[in-house]
This record gives structure tokens, C-alpha cells and sequence, in this order.
């Protein structure tokens, strides 16, 4: 039987959007026990570049649940996603 795809667009030709050594798609829940680098790993990801220059992720929103968003790491992130919104005049968190 041959099958269609009806998905739009060419996923094989797309361009990248993310560091190359993550997929060009990503929906990602970090998950561990405590103490073990999870809101570092967040942070490094949304924040960082790597040696090439390229940022790691490439996103328009995110959506961060914890239990304890008045974290200093969180209460920095939201200042950052601040600062964006003032500079670029788009929310990012």
C-alpha cells in the first residue's frame, strides 16, 4: 500500500532551527530528581550560544510550571524575558 503524506510543508529540506545537534522540532519536558541540574540545563538552553555563535534554541514562547517560580534562576529569567519585551516589543515568557 503506498502512503500519502498530507503533512504540510517539507520537513526533510526545512531549515534548521535549533543548535545541529538538536532536532529541528522539539516538545520537552525535563524531569529528575532534585538537585540533579534541571532549571541550570533550562537556563543554558534558553540563554546560552554555542562555540559557533548560534543560539541553542530557537523559540518564540516558552512555558515554564514549577512550584517555586520565586527562585532567583526564575525571578532572572523573567527580568531577561523583560528586557526582550522591552527591546523587541514581543512577550517571550
Amino acid at each position: 500500500m503506498d502512503i500519502i503524506n498530507f503533512d504540510s510543508g517539507d520537513t526533510e529540506n526545512a531549515a534548521q532551527a535549533h543548535h545541529w545537534l538538536l532536532p529541528s522540532s522539539i516538545r520537552a519536558i525535563i524531569c529528575g530528581p532534585s538537585s540533579c541540574g534541571k532549571t541550570n540545563l533550562l537556563m543554558n538552553l534558553l540563554l546560552n550560544q554555542g562555540v559557533d555563535g548560534q543560539s541553542l534554541l530557537n523559540y518564540q514562547k516558552v512555558y515554564i510550571y514549577s512550584t517555586s517560580l520565586g527562585q532567583d534562576k526564575y525571578c532572572f529569567l523573567k527580568k531577561f524575558a523583560e528586557a526582550l519585551k522591552l527591546k523587541l516589543g514581543q512577550d517571550y515568557l
